[in-house]
């Protein structure tokens, strides 16, 4: 991947949690045909996500805003806070003007995507700047 212009060997590590098996594998896809990181876990529930922050140790987590087993973005951060308290939360949203994204980064979340934005570039680009 390359950071302000440089290359760098690190792959950052990426743990996905969304309910979605399609949105699943098109993040996967653009986040490591893209050169951008390695997916090193998938949660599509968040009953799982405790256990795959600690056995994983992601990077970034990168969560949808809604679902995962009734918990949203705001739900994960807390989590995440509570087990890997410097890892970063990106949001997912399908919304340009998503109340439940707007509120997730008011709370905490680390940044939110658009998921029709969400290409190599853009994901790059918020993940270094996370």
């Amino acid at each position: 991947m390359k950071v302000d212009g440089n290359e760098v060997d690190e792959q950052i590590r990426v743990l996905l949690v969304d309910y979605d098996t399609i949105a699943q594998g098109v993040l996967k896809a653009v986040l490591e045909k893209g050169g951008i990181g390695e997916v090193v876990g998938v949660a599509p529930e968040t009953n799982d996500l405790p256990r795959q922050l600690r056995a994983l140790g992601p990077d970034v987590v990168i969560a949808n805003v809604l679902g995962n087993g009734g918990a949203g973005a705001l739900e994960v951060m807390e989590m995440v806070r509570n087990y890997s308290p410097d890892t970063p939360v990106i949001a997912l949203t399908q919304n340009e003007n998503d109340l439940n994204a707007l509120n997730a980064v008011a709370a905490g979340v680390s940044a939110y995507v658009l998921r029709k934005n969400a290409s190599a570039e853009v994901l790059a680009a918020v993940i270094q700047s996370v």
